[in-house]
């Protein structure tokens, strides 16, 4: 009942693939939701097998009122330093919980030889990888 928005997106979309995430009360993970769980979207792939550039993407899912994780400007993303201040902190509507990491994506989808597969980062925080026994 709680993703109406995504059900009317597919249902009007029934050839697109909609790619995301369960935050909530998933593994030990609060993300300041208490004891809700929620889905964020974080891809659409389209029926040709392509995904959505960014600005489509997030225009469909503010036309749908589909919920996201939290996008930062692609601009702001251009330096190693501004990157990591992200990537460790308090997750932004939860002091006492920890933020996992950030995805970094560009802005116009690509397609890159050499990864044989899509052009994608996940920058993984040292506190989530301590407090998973990764770090």
């Amino acid at each position: 009942e709680e993703n109406e928005p995504l059900k009317k997106y597919l249902r009007d979309n029934p050839d697109h693939l909609v790619q995301g995430e369960m935050i909530g009360k998933v593994k030990g993970f609060l993300y300041g939701l208490n004891n809700k769980v929620e889905f964020r979207a974080f891809d659409i792939r389209k029926p040709n097998y392509h995904y959505m550039d960014a600005t489509e993407f997030l225009d469909v899912c503010d036309r749908y009122s589909i919920k996201t994780p939290r996008v930062f400007e692609s601009n702001a993303l251009h330096s190693r330093e501004l990157i990591e201040s992200y990537v460790e902190g308090e997750q932004e509507n939860n002091p006492k919980g920890y933020r996992e990491g950030v995805v970094i994506k560009p802005t116009v989808e690509r397609f890159e030889r050499r990864l044989n597969g899509r052009l994608a980062l996940k920058y993984v925080s040292n506190t989530y990888l301590e407090k998973k026994g990764r770090g």
